[in-house]
């Protein structure tokens, strides 16, 4: 009784709609998974990220000299009545977007943990006839096929249109280093000269409804940074009001 308890979400998790894989063409020639796709089944489950379940106590740790950087976090999941957590870790090499990329890889790790797509990760999806099967039970025949779920899908001309405005991942891009330091004690660096410019971008950015779960998470995150910060300036003398 105990085992089959034990394995509830496992087997809620552990099929792969073949939709959302995609082989890669060289290397190992692994099949991946559309990171959005498992935020959806999550959510499903525990409802929108970062309420029952989520990332905290996030650090980048960027280290200059080896072109790096060590991302590190606690997983957090509603199970029952219960909270459970564990830590997770990602490293990446420095490029554009490098910690959206390994916050979603750490997030994917987290959640292979649990049993999502763990037909994957086990290989079968190597297996030609399990991928037909999956096909059959998730109703899509074409087999192997990309795609993003559609609640992240949009129009060619909202992408023009987000291509011409400053995005959210600015705020990380380092000019003038502005610590914003939260209860667990981490630090995100921003891209702005003052608080006030950073203030005025994440009110725009908190009222938009096309942003991606991790940039929403971003959003909250820095919000919270910012009202944390901002209550230690007062106290100092140093800032008014936000």
């Amino acid at each position: 009784m105990t085992h089959k308890k034990n394995m509830v979400l496992w087997n809620q998790v552990c099929e792969t709609d073949p939709k959302y894989t995609k082989k890669l063409t060289y290397g190992a020639k692994l099949t991946t998974i559309d990171a959005q796709s498992q935020i959806l089944k999550a959510t499903e489950i525990w409802g929108p990220f970062g309420g029952n379940w989520g990332l905290k106590s996030e650090n980048y740790d960027v280290t200059s000299l080896t072109g790096t950087c060590v991302y590190t976090a606690d997983f957090y999941y509603l199970d029952g009545e219960e909270i459970n957590q564990f830590p997770i870790s990602s490293d990446i090499k420095i490029r554009e977007d490098f910690m959206k990329s390994v916050q979603t890889d750490a997030l994917t790790k987290a959640l292979s943990r649990l049993g999502f797509n763990a037909d994957v990760f086990m290989g079968r999806f190597d297996n030609n006839k399990y991928i037909q099967e999956m096909n059959a039970k998730f109703g899509d025949k074409k087999e192997g096929v990309s795609q993003k779920p559609t609640s992240n899908l949009v129009s060619k001309q909202n992408e023009e249109k987000e291509r011409s405005l400053p995005t959210i991942d600015t705020i990380f891009k380092t000019k003038i280093e502005v610590g914003f330091r939260s209860k667990e004690n981490h630090t995100y660096k921003s891209g702005y000269k003052t608080i006030e410019e950073l203030r005025k971008d994440l009110q725009y950015w908190s009222g938009r409804s096309e942003l991606s779960d991790t940039q929403k998470v971003h959003v909250n995150n820095l919000n919270v940074l910012i009202k944390h910060h901002n209550k230690k300036a007062i106290e100092n003398g140093a800032l008014g009001g936000i």
